[in-house]
């Protein structure tokens, strides 16, 4: 079956002019526009959290913002820095083979070095975290200042945090969090942040992750002098957790960078995301040699599962990877999944250059991973992605799409190939988890990348209560949904493939979606003020699955109300989303298994809540 349906795409015409980068020879840097925009926006907030897609320089600009509240706290407010993985750090750190960065900020220079640095493995570092936590600003800045930015950063491990915090006291927490600045990377680790007024705080709080906990005491806290600021790519869990809660997050000063504003400064001209099939009993290892010789010039890097999952389940399989590469490419690959060497590879991995540069040109070819490198984690000559790992968190997922999107001089194209087992066909005695499940997974992944570099705008309607005005201004769908996003969609999809063919005409084919669409807003309790507008959002989502070559652009739902378009995409309406062009006999087994499994869970769901609430009345199950 082909795979082109789920493929999702981006052109940029203007590549060539729009390369931002900073040059070797360049040896204080500066804010690039984005990041100047966001430091005006979220400079001097309590708390702060800022959106941008992978690659876009947010570690420089929690530098920046560091330095920031350091001189305007006349050297009084710390600011300790956390990063999920140890060689994180390197970004935040360093500049090159430098240990320090030389910063322009506001007009004047400053010199950046971390003395504290408990990423280390060196000594005791949560004892050592925990006093400098402790420590004043007044010591920590001793002989430290001026242009001199030291001794108030740090930088830390979430797990060397999470260990430091739970040896602290609650009078020690108080201490420590006083002009402290906690500046979280890849925050979508938190989970379920609340205010302890919140409904759900009781139930919810403990079931954080660590650094979730050290955010809820933060959030909480009523000292003024306690900030959190925050960064991710992806605000969203897999888990349909909480990152922040709707009320601890009207707390935050945030700006978003649009994933298209970044792609136009990277040089580069297209971007593909593909799929591609492999035996449900083989791997996908002689696909990736295959698509890899066939682009010998071009910079790869592969991640595959952990042990014992998908392909990987006799675990050294992928060593016949790392055998047909070597043969491709002899000393040009990195191997950072063989435990033995992988201390050593992640050294050579860092050391790999950060722009083009004719004295330190790249020494690999190919480099394959697992879990190690694909978050946080720049191979900037990279320009060929193969996810051959199948996982099923999207957050992951999308993560580990932006691997390639570093700037890096010369980079014009980028591909990043998904590897999936080949799906089943239809046929009768399927249940709905064997038929969809991985088609499931691999079109959430399609549907939230189409979202992302091809986001469709919402018009909403906002009212300014102060002058007592409303207008329209666009918002993409995924901002609005939020949290919810990634079970929205997939609830948006199913309610489509459960249309049966007399809801798909041209009469009956908008309005039975948005009856869908108004089900799942009141589900997800999408507030009414805005219903129309992600309604009109969730039915453009699914006409562009229907349609996805013809719908590329980042589009306005206004399209809808434009007859000449709707009129042919209905013409598309008979196909499904998962399955792509499909014959009247498939047809009718998928809706089978689809509606029949689907609508007696729902009854027997349904069945076990009036249950609770009305004990003694009788109530007929029914089996699938």
């Amino acid at each position: 079956m082909s795979l082109d349906h789920f493929s999702v795409g981006k052109h940029n015409p203007a590549a060539a002019k729009t390369l931002k980068l900073f040059l070797p020879d360049e040896f204080f840097k500066e804010l690039w526009d984005w990041q100047i925009a966001a430091f005006q926006e979220v400079s001097g907030s309590r708390f702060g959290l800022v959106t941008a897609f992978c690659g876009s320089g947010k570690s420089f600009l929690q530098v920046c913002l560091a330095i920031d509240e350091i001189i305007k706290s006349s050297y009084t407010q710390k600011q300790l820095i956390v990063v999920p993985q140890e060689h994180i750090h390197k970004g935040f750190v360093a500049d090159g083979e430098l240990r320090y960065q030389s910063i322009i900020l506001r007009g004047e220079k400053y010199q950046w070095r971390v003395q504290d640095n408990f990423c280390d493995t060196q000594g005791s570092r949560v004892s050592r975290l925990i006093e400098w936590l402790l420590k004043s600003p007044a010591k920590l800045s001793k002989g430290y200042q001026d242009r001199h930015i030291s001794g108030l950063n740090a930088i830390a491990t979430h797990a060397a945090l999470v260990a430091a915090w739970n040896k602290m006291t609650t009078q020690q927490k108080r201490k420590a969090i006083k002009h402290l600045t906690l500046r979280g990377d890849e925050c979508h680790h938190i989970k379920n942040v609340l205010l302890a007024e919140e409904e759900d705080f009781d139930l919810l709080n403990g079931n954080s992750t660590g650094f979730g906990e050290v955010c809820t005491f933060i959030i909480n806290s009523k000292e003024s002098t306690s900030h959190l600021h925050l960064t991710t790519a992806t605000f969203f869990r897999s888990d349909r957790s909480y990152v922040l809660s709707k009320e601890v997050r009207s707390k935050f000063v945030e700006y978003h960078l649009p994933w298209e504003k970044h792609f136009a400064t990277l040089g580069v001209e297209h971007f593909n995301l593909q799929w591609e099939e492999y035996s449900i009993n083989g791997s996908p290892i002689p696909r990736i040699i295959a698509n890899i010789k066939a682009e010998p010039n071009h910079r790869h890097a592969i991640t595959v599962p952990s042990t014992g999952i998908k392909w990987r389940e006799d675990g050294k399989k992928y060593l016949r990877l790392l055998k047909a590469l070597e043969q491709l490419f002899p000393g040009e690959v990195l191997d950072l999944i063989t435990r033995k060497t992988q201390s050593k590879n992640k050294k050579r991995l860092l050391a790999e250059p950060k722009q083009q540069d004719a004295k330190n040109p790249p020494k690999f070819r190919v480099i394959v991973m697992c879990q190690l490198g694909r978050e946080g984690t720049d191979w900037c000559p990279c320009d060929r992605l193969h996810n051959a790992s199948g996982e099923t968190a999207i957050t992951l997922a999308i993560q580990t799409i932006g691997r390639p999107f570093r700037r890096y001089k010369g980079k014009t194209d980028i591909i990043a190939y998904n590897y999936v087992p080949r799906f089943i066909s239809p046929k009768t005695g399927l249940t709905k988890r064997e038929l969809i499940s991985d088609r499931a997974n691999v079109l959430l992944v399609t549907m939230m990348t189409d979202e992302l570099v091809n986001a469709m705008v919402c018009p909403l309607l906002k009212t300014d209560k102060a002058k007592s005005r409303s207008k329209r201004t666009g918002s993409t769908l995924g901002s609005i949904l939020g949290r919810h996003q990634t079970d929205i969609f997939q609830d948006m999809a199913a309610a489509y493939e459960n249309l049966a063919p007399e809801d798909r005409t041209r009469k009956n084919f908008e309005k039975n979606l948005r009856a869908a669409g108004k089900e799942i807003c009141r589900k997800y309790d999408i507030d009414t003020t805005t219903q129309y507008d992600v309604i009109s959002g969730l039915v453009a989502l699914i006409v562009r699955r229907l349609v996805p070559h013809e719908m590329r652009p980042s589009i306005s739902v206004a399209f809808l109300r434009q007859k000449h378009n709707f009129d042919k995409i209905i013409e598309h309406a008979n196909q499904s989303i998962y399955f792509g062009k499909i014959n009247a006999r498939d047809f009718k087994i998928i809706r089978n298994i689809l509606e029949g499994e689907d609508w007696t869970e729902r009854y027997n769901e349904l069945i076990a809540i009036l249950k609770e609430d009305n004990p003694t009345a009788e109530f007929q199950k029914i089996s699938a």
